[in-house]
């Protein structure tokens, strides 16, 4: 995976996903999921996986969507030449960082040749998306570093940042998977499918309508 703090977890290429805990397989659900979302607040991220327009294969995927709730914002990045979106307001990449409200904030940073979007959380939470330096890629990466007072406290397709790397793959209602395809594929993709009738609300309603309906 890329070289994050310890304690960070993401997802890379088509994609491979690597938890806090450390971690490591490849998922390649297709459509919208919960990377990370908070048991104790409303911080969440979301990951839309879709196939890349020039792949010959059928069942590889990659991140082409991510949505971050940092708190009272709504933060939207797509691939393809991508967009950024601030609570449903288009903006461009000609900044060097934007104020969010109650502390959060967005920078644009370089990692080598990578321009990386920051996303920092009211609570400290940072999320990494890490995109081509042409600006133009069909998807990108992205991780995620929680902050330390959420340990034990998150679940998604990242695991519950408790320290414990073999219970990360479990189903909504807390029953561990294996990392073979016959149980990740349909039911632990589809546990932590989003669709919008189940969907968190927020200050702008669901964050997977946010991400289909502002961030296409």
């Amino acid at each position: 995976p890329p070289v994050d703090p310890l304690g960070s977890g993401g997802g890379w290429g088509d994609p491979h996903l690597y938890t806090p805990d450390g971690k490591l397989y490849d998922f390649h659900g297709y459509g919208e999921f919960i990377a990370m979302k908070s048991l104790t607040d409303n911080f969440e991220v979301q990951v839309r996986q879709g196939t890349l327009p020039y792949s010959l294969s059928t069942r590889a995927t990659v991140n082409t969507g991510i949505a971050v709730q940092t708190g009272e914002d709504i933060v939207c990045i797509t691939s393809n030449r991508p967009k950024l979106f601030i609570n449903n307001i288009e903006r461009d990449w000609n900044f060097e960082q934007i104020a969010l409200n109650a502390g959060a904030s967005i920078k644009k940073i370089k990692e080598g040749s990578y321009p990386v979007i920051v996303i920092n959380s009211k609570k400290g939470d940072q999320v990494k998306v890490r995109l081509d330096a042409s600006y133009i890629s069909s998807y990108f990466d992205y991780s995620i570093t929680p902050s330390q007072s959420r340990a034990g406290k998150v679940e998604g397709l990242l695991g519950n940042y408790d320290g414990n790397k073999n219970n990360d793959l479990r189903l909504t209602n807390g029953q561990p998977v294996e990392n073979i395809f016959e149980q990740l594929y349909p039911a632990f993709a589809d546990s932590w499918r989003m669709v919008i009738a189940e969907s968190k609300q927020g200050i702008l309603g669901s964050l997977v309508q946010y991400i289909r309906l502002s961030c296409d």
